[in-house]
């Protein structure tokens, strides 16, 4: 399930066993993405690849979103050379590699808790910058 254009009161039920996938798509909704959280007891993970998750997760609980069941995957704090380091993140030193991205998506979703997950990508146009379109749609699906 994908929510993109949704509320985040509009989000309530996963599919038995789902992940839902909130694409953040703009500044004007960005924190929606992260305020759906909180409407769920269950763990997510955020994939972040355009702040670090240090700033991501100082910015959600600024908002008012319980960071506790978000792990995070950082494109960003490596290649900028950030001191900044949260432990659990898991950061990728190239967030143009696709592969190592979904495996670190794969692997921090086999490691929270049997049943249904979230997955907030912040945020897939970013791929853009370093795919075309058809791929980062392959890469998606």
């Amino acid at each position: 399930m994908t929510t993109r254009g949704m509320r985040p009161e509009d989000v309530l039920e996963t599919p038995a066993g789902g992940i839902i996938v909130v694409n953040v798509s703009s500044p004007y909704t960005h924190f929606s993405a992260y305020e759906v959280a909180n409407l769920w007891s269950m763990e997510g993970v955020c994939v972040t690849l355009n702040r670090t998750a240090h700033n991501v997760q100082q910015m959600a609980e600024r908002h008012g979103v319980d960071t506790r069941r978000l792990s995070f995957i950082d494109g960003v704090t490596l290649p900028i050379e950030s001191l900044h380091r949260m432990e659990g993140c898991v950061y990728l030193p190239d967030p143009k590699n696709l592969t190592a991205l979904a495996a670190s998506v794969e692997q921090v979703l086999a490691g929270l808790k049997p049943g249904d997950k979230f997955l907030i990508w912040d945020s897939v146009h970013d791929l853009l910058h370093y795919h075309d379109e058809a791929t980062v749609v392959r890469f998606l699906d």
